[in-house]
């Protein structure tokens, strides 16, 4: 039915206006879906018609990786390998990026493979056609030398381990394949980030050499802590011991003061002396603490006295999570920052769960939960001091089995190896 009829078949029947003009919307609104559908198919109107499309030969999406952003990711690895580029250029050379491919290339490539490339790929590809990095080699290939083996395509290499590859569902990994054998590798952000944490190793000395009068002040702090602990034997001079190898042992690593991720809400924190680095870790420092601890209170609530090594742990230092280890075992302490509840912290450490062993005060949970420990790669126990005795125990709760891991804190503190510490550091 045309408008012109519609419109007096309806103005006849008494069709109300507000209908009248529902109903010629909705005519136009088809009119116009069916003018755009024909000359869609019209191959006078729209030339690249004029063959019927095979729905094999619909275009593809790119394949993705769920989670974050991966492509922004890669581009801002990829912003910092070329700062690190530039200091490598010098002693290493001029790192080479090849002029960047089209749209319309990386397309015509997947066409003619009938394989679509990983979107952080095709990224990168826009930006250099072809790669090389100096330093420690490693290179993505021109896309024209990109070569399917097997189940994965070959795209680059990074020493003497191929790198390429997969895709599965609409999603993809990079692979490296070294000797026959694979290993993922995660996205290329990742490829490019682990070159970037290598190269750096390049430029340790050079690191190092600006921090020596850092370092060396360490040192001489580490002299006079273990000097006043040895005579002392109190938890809170050891503490100061194992803070100090903490900090030697980063400064050597990492050539920074200890690192670690922290909460937005705590950013704040007085510990904390850096800004965040690229991955997001703050540099801290432990801080002694200034405001008295009432124990008469917590003791009250608990209903039995604390040991006293467990009132130095928790009224000396303020600190962020704590790794060492001794011999084959190792272990972490939970942190105690600044506005921790001191109180409520003491109460809760002592009311974990316990097991019917041979300890009597177990099940009346004189246990203090310190943190948690790994005995020859067993990561299940919990590090806990022993109220009665403060010795520091190694719990396994649901195997009911124990044993000790260090005399006391102040054993741990003194005679424990920081993650990153070495003896040869000092």
């Amino acid at each position: 039915m045309g408008l012109f009829n519609m419109f007096f078949t309806n103005k006849a029947n008494k069709v109300s206006r507000e209908e009248l003009a529902e109903i010629l919307t909705k005519k136009i609104a088809e009119m116009h879906q069916t003018e755009a559908q024909a000359s869609a198919q019209d191959p006078v109107r729209n030339p690249s018609q004029n063959t019927a499309q095979d729905p094999a030969q619909k275009p593809a999406q790119r394949p993705v990786r769920k989670g974050p952003d991966y492509v922004a990711m890669m581009i801002r690895e990829k912003e910092y390998a070329l700062t690190l580029c530039e200091r490598l250029e010098k002693k290493y050379g001029k790192a080479e990026f090849a002029a960047p491919l089209t749209e319309a290339e990386i397309s015509q490539w997947e066409k003619q493979n009938q394989l679509m490339l990983p979107v952080d790929l095709a990224e990168w590809l826009k930006f250099s056609g072809s790669s090389r990095f100096k330093g420690i080699p490693m290179e993505f290939y021109p896309i024209t030398q990109f070569k399917k083996v097997q189940d994965y395509v070959l795209i680059g290499k990074r020493e003497n381990m191929d790198i390429g590859f997969v895709v599965q569902n609409g999603e993809y990994d990079y692979i490296g394949i070294e000797e026959g054998k694979r290993r993922k590798l995660g996205g290329l952000e990742t490829i490019i980030r682990f070159w970037g944490y290598d190269i750096r190793e390049l430029f340790a000395e050079e690191e190092l050499e600006k921090l020596r009068p850092v370092i060396e002040e360490e040192k001489e702090k580490l002299k006079g802590a273990k000097l006043r602990a040895e005579i002392s034997g109190e938890v809170a001079e050891a503490m100061e011991v194992f803070f100090t190898k903490n900090n030697i042992g980063y400064l050597y690593k990492w050539r920074s003061f200890p690192k670690c991720p922290i909460r937005k809400d705590k950013t704040d924190c007085s510990l904390i002396i850096s800004e965040p680095d690229r991955e997001g870790y703050y540099q801290w420092k432990p801080q002694k603490q200034t405001a008295p601890v009432d124990f008469s209170v917590i003791e009250s609530k608990l209903g039995f006295p604390l040991h006293k090594d467990i009132k130095a742990l928790v009224s000396s230092y303020h600190y962020f999570m704590l790794e060492g280890g001794m011999g084959e075992k190792s272990f972490n302490i939970y942190p105690l920052v600044p506005d921790t509840d001191v109180e409520r912290l003491v109460i809760d450490r002592f009311e974990k769960e316990s097991y019917a062993g041979g300890y009597e005060y177990i099940l009346n949970g004189h246990f203090f939960h310190l943190g948690g420990a790994d005995i020859d790669g067993d990561d299940s126990f919990a590090l806990e001091i022993n109220n009665d005795n403060g010795e520091v125990l190694a719990v396994e709760y649901m195997d009911k089995k124990h044993q000790i891991f260090a005399d006391s804190l102040y054993d741990l503190f003194m005679n424990s190896r920081p993650i990153w510490f070495k003896d040869e550091y000092i």
